[in-house]
């Protein structure tokens, strides 16, 4: 899920962090699990509303509805994440 890659350097995993990152493997093709993805102050992943809403979209492939669904939640995450950027000030970083 690329938690690993997110963490701190100096953070320390016990028993041990992994050798291989899954993340490097499926490179977000994983058809399974949504990646993390950081919300940096510095940076603006703009992809990161459309990812969170394919996901929702691939996991409800079965019902009529998908593609309204995907376009209510593109909105609601895309808004969501915008606010971060518009009204906080925090320089830390955040995850979803």
């Amino acid at each position: 899920m690329g938690f690993f890659k997110l963490l701190h350097s100096r953070i320390d995993v016990v028993p041990y962090l992994p050798f291989t990152s899954m993340a490097d493997v499926y490179r977000g093709e994983n058809p399974n699990l949504v990646e993390f993805r950081a919300i940096r102050p510095s940076h603006r992943d703009r992809g990161i509303p459309s990812c969170l809403a394919d996901a929702l979209v691939q996991a409800v492939t079965e019902r009529p509805i998908r593609e309204t669904l995907g376009n209510m939640t593109y909105t609601v995450f895309s808004e969501l994440i915008d606010n971060i950027y518009e009204h906080s000030v925090t320089a830390l970083d955040g995850y979803v």
